[in-house]
Parts: C-alpha cells; sequence; structure tokens
C-alpha cells in the first residue's frame, strides 16, 4: 500500500469539499422546501460530525513536519459525537411526530 502524504491530503481536502457543499446544499434545502419543519437539519448535523471526524483522522495522523496530534484528535473526535448525538435527537423530534 502507497502511504503517499500528498495523496492523502489531497482526499481530505475534497472530502472537506464535498461535505461541506454538501451541507450548504442540505441546509438551503431545508429551508426552503420546508421552513416550519426544517426536515432536512439532521444532515446538516450528520455531515458536520462526518467533517469533525475526518478532522480527527487528520489529526492522529504524523507527517514529516507535524507530529500526531492526540489531544486535538481527541477534541475533533468529542465535538464529533456531539454533533452526531445533535442529529440522532433532532432526526427523532424531526421525523417521527
Amino acid at each position: 500500500m502507497n502511504h503517499n502524504p500528498r495523496a492523502f491530503q489531497q482526499l481530505c481536502s475534497f472530502l472537506y469539499i464535498i461535505l461541506f457543499l454538501g451541507c450548504g446544499a442540505a441546509l438551503v434545502l431545508s429551508v426552503l422546501w420546508d421552513p416550519s419543519g426544517m426536515r432536512g437539519f439532521p444532515v446538516v448535523f450528520l455531515l458536520a460530525a462526518l467533517a469533525n471526524f475526518l478532522t480527527a483522522k487528520i489529526r492522529f495522523r504524523p507527517d514529516r513536519y507535524r507530529r500526531n496530534q492526540k489531544g486535538a484528535g481527541v477534541v475533533c473526535i468529542l465535538i464529533g459525537l456531539l454533533f452526531l448525538i445533535c442529529a440522532v435527537v433532532s432526526g427523532v423530534c424531526l421525523w417521527w411526530r
């Protein structure tokens, strides 16, 4: 398996772009289609959680110029879990009422 750090950085950049475009699109569509219920809003939380988990993966991975930042990775995982909990709670509240 090739461990090219440049390829990993490009993949992460691509995934960030996809995640945040999806987050923005979900937010806009949620407001435009159903402004009273905001039924697509849990998707925004889910995509934010995925972005935080990706950031944690980057923080745990050491590279040539910096050491792995395990403390920052743990904080990113905790924030990602908080967003995931918010996605589940808002999904239950909005979709199953």
